[in-house]
Parts: structure tokens; sequence; C-alpha cells
């Protein structure tokens, strides 16, 4: 985020135990009930991350609701010790067996069924804000665990993936998001040298004349290149916007060869110092525009306007130094 935006987080994280947004650590189960035992095998990880200095405190929907089941029901007799019971009552009372049939189906489903399920959660709306980082996923519910002040996280990853709890996962949301850009990154760079090598072709089609193609090919190539080189220097990483802008550095190349190819209808050298002139005109209105968005205060106009700024140049001092060489040609 921008550095103001940080800054304003950082305040609040003053003033306000905050929990974290770069680590997240989420419980998948097939069912609540299932979700809650996984939980509940985490939390002596985690208490004892907190002891070792490793995070603050953390708040997951185990700390509220019991998950053992066995414990819940323990003391109570399975179906078959209960229909014993009840007959030996019933015939003490002389009463017919059939007289507790409808209440052991009951008493059956009721020891079988799951100790909570969401629609126990939904019910109330005291346990609907507990339930409310759970969600739905493919294969059934999962808990974003909210984890406050994450001293140490390469040892704290360490603690977590070593109880081997199944469905539980702690993401580095930072290194997440750099490795998904970083492909987004490869692919838009993979289509921008794809769509080039189009261009080319049909550049080689539309001219007749591979040689020429090839020319205002190696100067647009070269161009993008310098533009890259500049980019990596001054910035590190090129960012996929600015990938983006290179595209229209390729589309500007492409014109000011198009507009600089020698003729056979030049009768004299002044005819291409004239067609210079004119592209180097082009280029002064390209370069006001985007030099405005250069420094406009918006990352992305930025990056778009800086990268097609230093194309614009680039193109300008590669077509005059080819230009040049070839007055020798002329005379």
């Amino acid at each position: 985020p921008p550095g103001r935006v940080e800054a304003v987080i950082s305040i609040f994280a003053e003033l306000l135990e905050l929990p974290s947004g770069q680590f997240v650590l989420t419980v998948d189960g097939e069912n609540l009930e299932v979700l809650l035992a996984r939980e509940a095998t985490l939390q002596p990880v985690l208490d004892k991350s907190i002891s070792e200095g490793l995070l603050s405190r953390y708040g997951m929907l185990a700390q509220f609701i019991g998950s053992d089941s066995a414990v819940a029901l323990q003391g109570l007799p399975n179906p078959e010790q209960y229909r014993e019971r009840v007959k030996a009552a019933l015939q003490a009372n002389s009463m017919a067996e059939s007289f507790s049939a409808e209440q052991f189906e009951a008493y059956r489903v009721a020891l079988n069924a799951p100790s909570v399920t969401m629609e126990d959660m939904n019910r109330y709306s005291e346990t609907r804000r507990l339930s409310a980082s759970i969600s739905e996923t493919e294969s059934g519910l999962r808990e974003s665990v909210r984890l406050f002040g994450i001293e140490k996280p390469p040892q704290l990853i360490d603690a977590i993936t070593q109880s081997g709890i199944p469905g539980v996962q702690l993401v580095d949301m930072r290194a997440q998001i750099e490795r998904e850009l970083a492909q987004l990154r490869e692919r838009v760079a993979f289509w921008l040298g794809f769509g080039t090598l189009i261009a080319f072709i049909i550049l080689t089609l539309g001219l007749g004349d591979w040689r020429k193609a090839v020319g205002i090919t190696r100067t647009t190539t070269a161009a993008v290149c310098l533009t890259a080189a500049v980019l990596v220097l001054t910035g590190g990483t090129i960012g996929i916007f600015q990938i983006v802008a290179l595209t229209l550095v390729v589309g500007i190349g492409i014109d000011y060869g198009l507009f600089l190819i020698p003729t056979t209808e030049d009768s004299n050298p002044d005819d291409g110092r004239d067609r210079f002139r004119s592209v180097a005109l082009c280029a002064g209105s390209t370069l006001i525009a985007f030099s405005v968005m250069s420094i406009a205060p918006i990352k992305i106009l930025q990056e778009i306007g800086l990268t097609v700024s230093l194309g614009v140049i680039a193109m300008v001092i590669l077509n005059l130094a080819q230009n040049g060489s070839r007055e020798p040609e002329a005379e």
C-alpha cells in the first residue's frame, strides 16, 4: 500500500491491538464439529507459541464452544444399554416395551448427531457473531484464526507445520501475493513477446521487404530493452502496468520506423531530414502528454507515463543514430 496508508495503519496499530494482516491462519473441516476438533488440537500449539514469545494472543471459535463430543456425552449409555434400562423400567411399572419406541429412536438420533452445527450457530445473534469468521468452501467449512502480535513469523510457521494437524495452514499473504504477481508478470511478458512476433510478421507482409521489417524491429526492440533496463536500475522489478506500457512503446517504435523508411521517391537528403523532423515533432507532443502522467500522484499513471516517456526518448535517440549512419550512404 502507499506510504501514507501504511503510516495510518501503524498509528492504529499503536492505539488498538490489530490482528496480523500479513499472516492468515486457516483451519478447514468437513463440518463444524471436525473444524472445532482440529482447533482444539491446535490450541496447545498456539498457547505454547505465546509462552515462547512468538505471538501475543489469538482468537478462534474453539475458545468459546467445546468440540469434544466424547467428553460431552461421557456417562450416557449407548443405544442398546439405553433400551435395556428402559425395558427394565417399563417392566417394573407393568408397562409395554413398545411404549418407549418413539423415545428410544429420538435418543439414538440425538446421541449420534453432531454436537454443534452451523444451523445451531446461526440460530442466535450471539453465536452468529462468534461464527462470523467461518466461511464455506468446496470441501466444508473454514475459519480464519486471528493472530495478534506476531514477533517471530518463521518460528511460528515451523511450530504450526510441525504439529501436523490436518486442515491447518499458516499463509504468508505477502509472499503469496508476490508469487501471484510474479506469475502474472511472466504471463504478461510472454504475451508481449508473442504479440511483438505477430507484429513483425504482419509488418514483413505489409512492407514486402523483410530487411526493412528487421530494421524497424531491431530499433524498436533495442528501445524496449533500453527502457526496461533503465526501469530495473531505477526501481527494481518491472511492474505489470510497466510491461503493459511497453506495448505502447512497441507501437510507437513501429510507427516511427515506418515513417523514417527511405523511399525511392526521395530526391535529395533533405527529404529524410524532413521526415525525421516530423517524427521528432510527434515524439515531442507524445512526450509532453506522458511526462505529465509520470508526475501524477497516482502510482499507476506514474508507471505508465514514465515507461512511455523513457521509451519515446530511447526511440528518438536510436532512430537519430540510425538516421545519422545513413547520411554518408545518401551523399
